[in-house]
């Protein structure tokens, strides 16, 4: 695409879009892991249901959430502006 004339901005932003996705599918897919091993384990354990605050949990997950689509576009983001900084005699 550098080729034929597209600006950085242009090429990067689909891959950004879709770590941003892959991030939030990411932390879903955790997160309802996570919420669902404390309701199992408050279920074997009846004492932790005592400890286990609903709010935190809910911190928990949002961090979980803002963490896991920052990570997947930071790294995208480096990948992207590394590989096209590249010539195109070093890629090949």
């Amino acid at each position: 695409m550098q080729l034929v004339g597209a600006t950085r901005g242009f090429i990067t932003k689909p891959f950004l879009f879709r770590a941003m996705g892959y991030g939030l599918v990411g932390s879903v897919i955790s997160g309802g892991l996570l919420t669902g091993l404390v309701a199992y384990a408050g279920k074997i354990i009846p004492e932790l249901k005592l400890i286990i605050n609903p709010a935190e949990i809910l911190i928990v997950l949002a961090l979980l959430t803002s963490v896991g689509i920052f990570v997947s576009v930071w790294s995208t983001w480096r990948a992207m502006r590394h590989y096209l900084s590249l010539s195109l005699d070093e890629l090949y």
